[in-house]
């Protein structure tokens, strides 16, 4: 029992603060989601038919469980008895313990080498893993030291297994669009790099066979880099009213859009969309066509006049009427086109 004036030190007295019943339900709800999400990773990666990668990660999951379960068998055989063991490990005698979680090693090798294209699942399985150790911690069945060991099992393991199953050589990128393009009709002459968008997705410029050119912007759930531009857009209020980081790739994409078509219904000039095509499991292409604007950070002072300006505004006030934010306005986001009509990036 803790006084008020106590210091909290360890597992054994922050355990003496929660309930055994809550500590016992975090835990079996824990287990089971972990359960549950590697069922349905392995089941949507046999849909998806890439057995190659279910293989890397089933690998590794089964070879950190053997090598956790070796290491307790070592440790026992080598030391004789568990007097030593025990004092490594920082738990009772009474208190039957191992010096390594084989299935929480298990789970991190596999959440190391699961299929890419699943970042929520990822997630949740990160969530899971750390409440099932921080479970066994406070339980008393567990300690630190055995922790680190357990993640020290998972992590080799899981970079072994990349190295021995490995990737099979990913399609190019330009192939894949090629395909995408066709099936909406559309015939690329040329496809290059052209840098990354504001939210870091790589983007691409086509030219097609009838001339025009397309922006192609290459929407991946792997992009963290994005992930953590809508965060920072969605703390500073510089975002849309909704906050694209809430959404999966399909979804972003299909936000963008719909913002073009009622952009374009109010009368706004914006690049209109011309496919939602999907190049891979997480990974989105959205196409839009690539309209001859000058942005006003790019314009001379003789050439921003009131008119010029007048017509800017007249654009964004269309949208306001619409109930249409921009989110991001900045000069790079507004310009003229060649007739002198005003557009909206």
């Amino acid at each position: 029992m803790l006084s008020d004036g106590d210091p909290v030190a360890g597992p054994a007295e922050l355990r003496a603060l929660l309930p055994l019943g809550l500590l016992l339900l975090v835990a079996v709800g824990a287990n089971l989601l972990l359960i549950v999400l590697v069922c349905f990773v392995v089941l949507r990666t046999l849909l998806h038919g890439r057995v190659r990668d279910l293989a890397r990660a089933v690998a590794a999951a089964v070879s950190a469980y053997a090598l956790a379960s070796l290491i307790n068998a070592a440790l026992v055989a080598l030391l004789g008895s568990r007097e030593v063991l025990d004092t490594l490990t920082g738990i009772p005698d009474d208190v039957f313990t191992n010096a390594t979680l084989g299935y929480v090693a298990a789970a991190i090798s596999f959440t190391r080498t699961m299929p890419t294209g699943q970042p929520r699942v990822r997630a949740l399985l990160w969530t899971g893993v750390v409440l099932v150790a921080g479970c066994a911690l406070l339980a008393l069945v567990t300690s630190v030291l055995a922790l680190v060991l357990t993640v020290l099992v998972g992590l080799v393991c899981a970079a072994l297994a990349r190295y021995a199953v490995g990737a099979g050589p990913a399609p190019r990128a330009e192939g894949r669009i090629h395909a995408e393009m066709h099936r909406f009709g559309m015939t690329a002459t040329d496809i290059r790099q052209a840098g990354t968008d504001d939210e870091g997705n790589p983007r691409h410029v086509a030219d097609l066979a009838d001339g025009t050119r397309v922006e192609l912007a290459l929407m991946s759930s792997e992009n963290t880099a994005g992930f953590w531009r809508r965060l920072r857009d969605l703390l500073l209020l510089r975002g849309p009213v909704a906050p694209q980081m809430l959404y999966g790739v399909r979804r972003r994409a299909e936000h963008a859009a719909l913002m073009s078509f009622s952009a374009r219904a109010a009368g706004v000039t914006v690049p209109r969309v011309l496919a939602v095509g999907e190049l891979g499991p997480g990974t989105v292409m959205l196409a839009r066509e690539l309209l001859p604007v000058r942005t006003l950070d790019t314009l001379d002072e003789a050439e921003l006049t009131d008119d010029l300006l007048d017509r800017c505004w007249s654009a964004l006030g269309a949208l306001h009427r619409r109930r249409i934010a921009h989110g991001n306005l900045s000069p790079a986001a507004v310009g003229v086109l060649d007739d002198g009509h005003g557009a909206v990036a």
